[in-house]
């Protein structure tokens, strides 16, 4: 029997030797593992990105529709957005959860309204695995009559009031890409509360193939099912996700009891009835020169870091899409940095990297 790590060789060896199942059963059983663990109807996909695309697609988003979306994200979140030919519209961050900020989705959805033409879908993304404001956003959602999508990628074993993150809308998207807490090697999932929409995408991510005795098809459809081999490992993984999420905790719990009081860091801040996976560790230092300052000790050290994600009404793919900003993500990239987060790092790795960051704010 494999490990429950990473997917490795000997996992792929074991599955050939052990002749599993025809792919579609091994597919079903994966789904079945996210239809439990989400109470939702579950599609896996061949990626995250695919399973945003099927969830605009299969609620009929296309030209002339627009979708508001969260600025402080990573580029698949807005890239599916224009897949469907559908008008994106930015929504800058808020301070404590750095997702969406609730009052400038108000004033959008406001300002549609009166006009008259209110957006076909909201996206929002739970950034590094923390619930954004959902109360507020859903809400909105629901006052004006407005799909709600869950980017859930890095959110895999979050909840929000006990609820996992992905579950609280209309659909929700799970990624299992090579760095998440459960790795397929690629793939995700689409979380559909409602079965129309369900089988919609379902018939979408396999050639939009109507079910017939030969191969018929009445229009254009995507290859996204996820391969029989990444839903195996998806499904052999499965019973170690809490265990998974669970050292992620203590990580954080970790970084936490050496920077928890150190002036000039910042956290994310969860929200009451929250339990982040803390996918990833993110910080934000004082000023840009402080990032800078902290992230070349740490490399001269050895010690990988990353910045966090340039917000999408800064990159130039995007320079023509409209924007409503707060100035909170911008502010988080400048200052931002996302620390070793991976399950396999140990005590001393972990207060190591700490003792550079005490180093790089005195």
């Amino acid at each position: 029997m494999p490990h429950f790590g990473q997917p490795t060789a000997q996992d792929y060896a074991w599955m050939v030797e052990q002749q599993v199942p025809s792919p579609n059963r091994v597919v079903k059983t994966f789904e079945a593992h996210l239809a439990n663990y989400s109470n939702r109807l579950a599609l896996a996909t061949s990626s995250g990105t695919a399973a945003l695309h099927l969830a605009l697609a299969s609620l009929g988003v296309g030209a002339e529709d627009e979708v508001l979306c969260s600025d402080f994200t990573f580029a698949a979140t807005l890239n599916a957005i224009l897949y469907v030919g559908a008008i994106p519209v930015l929504i800058d961050a808020e301070p404590n959860s750095w997702g969406m900020a609730p009052e400038l989705l108000s004033l959008a959805l406001q300002q549609r309204a009166r006009k008259g033409k209110l957006p076909k879908a909201v996206v929002l993304t739970h950034v590094l695995g923390h619930c954004a404001n959902l109360p507020e956003i859903k809400a909105l959602c629901q006052q004006y009559h407005v799909w709600l999508i869950e980017d859930a990628a890095g959110a895999l074993g979050s909840t929000y009031e006990g609820t996992p993150l992905g579950s609280h809308g209309d659909q929700g998207i799970l990624s299992f890409n090579y760095n998440k807490v459960l790795s397929t090697g690629g793939g995700g999932a689409l979380l559909n509360s409602v079965p129309s929409l369900h089988e919609r995408a379902e018939y979408l991510s396999n050639q939009a193939k109507s079910k017939k005795s030969y191969y018929f098809h009445k229009e254009v459809g995507f290859n996204y099912r996820i391969n029989g081999f990444g839903a195996g490992m998806g499904a052999i993984q499965w019973p170690s996700l809490s265990e998974r999420v669970a050292k992620k905790r203590q990580l954080r719990a970790m970084y936490l009891s050496h920077l928890a009081n150190v002036p000039g860091v910042q956290w994310q801040i969860p929200r009451e009835g929250e339990q982040p996976n803390y996918w990833l560790n993110g910080i934000i230092l004082e000023s840009s020169e402080m990032r800078t300052q902290v992230q070349a000790l740490l490399e001269q050290a050895g010690i990988e870091t990353v910045r966090l994600w340039k917000p999408m009404h800064q990159q130039p793919a995007y320079a023509k899409v409209s924007f409503m900003s707060n100035g909170t993500g911008a502010q988080i990239f400048e200052r931002g940095l996302a620390l070793p987060s991976d399950n396999s790092l140990t005590a001393e790795a972990i207060a190591e990297v700490c003792d550079w960051i005490k180093k790089g704010v005195a």
